[in-house]
């Protein structure tokens, strides 16, 4: 078979991590199949093997309205011309000149289908955020709807969406996790001397850290909080500061900025937890990569973060400040115990990027072989 993967809106964040899995795994586990992807022109440039093929999308890096154009313009004729035998478009959306070859989309982004997120962006960010949001809903459930297969991270994301659509033709494929993290990495030089929690995100309305401020406001015993990540809404971010300020707390968040992705595995591994207060999710990957590492978790019992993180973590109820503040007190009484780590250890090892891949090229030939 002949795979065309659309991955040109791949610049950031876990789109990034999960294009480099696609592109290193899947030609290497099918090598009597060929795989085109389309990537952003800003993709470094690598050697490939011979059924693989990468086509820088110039057009890309000049925003996310040249893209369109390209995805309702070219598309079609580069799927034609590569002979491509199915379209595989793992960002949600699809062009609206669809080729005349099997579709699959993958759902990797949940936030469009919760109206308090477009709520939160409006009141932040203003209306035009927040109509952003409304399109991407739009294009979202108009990829759903015209694909032969839809594939979801978790159980959670695609009950979401079939409780709105009706039932789907889907396959549920988790992430797989980092084989490169694990326990023993080095303690980071700016990491606090003594016991901390850690946080690894952009900020976001829907990532839920003023749960986490508001847990340390009622719990001085609680020790301080690293915040890896970007702000990349601005006027929720100033909301988060402000936030910050009124509870007294500003000596105990610590916001670092990005690091680079290896190196969160030192920020992982001395960790007492990790703090995942998001309510909005189609997945979890930072639960996983912190498992990886042997650091257990802290999150809401709710979304997709149970479905990954098993008995590896302590939960509370959404939104409920006090169990929350229960848990976060016994991720840190636990302290290191060698036992807790294990188990996060052995969670993650269920996962992993391999079998993942190996059950999209089952999926992509289940649609081929039923003639969709």
């Amino acid at each position: 078979m002949r795979i065309f993967v659309n991955a040109s809106s791949a610049v950031s964040g876990g789109g990034v991590t999960y294009l480099k899995e696609l592109i290193r795994w899947l030609p290497a586990l099918a090598p009597g199949d060929e795989f085109l992807f389309a990537v952003p022109e800003t993709w470094p440039a690598s050697p490939q093997p011979s059924n693989s093929r990468l086509l820088p999308i110039a057009p890309v890096g000049q925003g996310a309205w040249r893209r369109f154009l390209w995805e309702n313009g070219e598309l079609k004729d580069q799927v034609t011309k590569a002979g491509a035998d199915l379209l595989f478009c793992p960002a949600n959306v699809v062009p609206f000149l669809v080729p005349p070859v099997p579709l699959v989309v993958m759902l990797q982004n949940v936030a469009p289908f919760y109206p308090r997120v477009r709520r939160l962006v409006a009141r932040y960010e203003g209306r035009g955020a927040a109509l952003r949001q409304l399109l991407l809903e739009g294009l979202s459930v108009r990829a759903v709807r015209r694909a032969d297969l839809v594939l979801f991270l978790s159980e959670s994301s695609r009950r979401l969406l079939e409780r709105r659509e009706g039932r789907l033709a889907h396959r549920v494929i988790p992430h797989g996790r980092p084989a490169d993290f694990g326990p023993g990495r080095p303690r980071p030089a700016d990491a606090p001397t003594g016991p901390y929690l850690l946080f690894v995100s952009n900020f976001y309305v829907y990532k839920g850290l003023e749960y986490l401020v508001e847990a340390l406001q009622a719990d001085p015993g609680l020790p301080p909080v690293v915040a890896v990540g970007e702000p990349f809404e601005a006027g929720f971010f100033r909301f988060l500061q402000e936030r910050i300020r009124a509870a007294g707390v500003e000596g105990r968040i610590r916001f670092v900025g990005s690091v680079p992705h290896a190196d969160l595995a030192g920020w992982y591994a001395h960790a007492r937890a990790l703090v995942f207060p998001s309510w909005c999710e189609s997945f979890g990957m930072t639960p996983l990569e912190a498992m990886s590492c042997g650091c257990p978790v802290v999150a809401w019992r709710s979304g997709p973060v149970p479905e990954v993180c098993g008995d590896a973590a302590w939960y509370a109820g959404f939104p409920d400040i006090v169990s929350l503040g229960e848990a976060l007190r016994q991720a840190v009484a636990a302290g290191d115990d060698p036992l807790c780590r294990a188990r996060a250890q052995a969670r993650a090892a269920g996962f992993s990027w391999p079998g993942t891949m190996r059950l999209h090229l089952e999926a992509f030939r289940g649609v081929l072989a039923a003639g969709r």
